[in-house]
């Protein structure tokens, strides 16, 4: 059987660090999106999801995963 793949958008900033990106929340604003939706890195565990073999990452932007 093949595995099954579940592919879960994660912000690569903290959900206290929102307010600070102005972009994003306008966007949440203008698609009427609420925050809830949204799931931040720190809200999940991604070294053990790496470590059990079922993390896969593709960061989009710019920017680094932290460590």
């Amino acid at each position: 059987t093949e595995a099954e793949e579940v592919f879960v958008p994660v912000l690569n900033i903290k959900r206290s660090e929102l307010p600070l990106r102005g972009d994003i929340v306008f966007f949440l604003q203008k698609g009427h999106f609420p925050e809830s939706i949204l799931l931040f890195r720190d809200e999940i565990d991604l070294h053990a999801l790496y470590q059990a073999g079922q993390l896969t990452l593709i960061l989009v932007d710019h920017h680094i995963l932290s460590k």
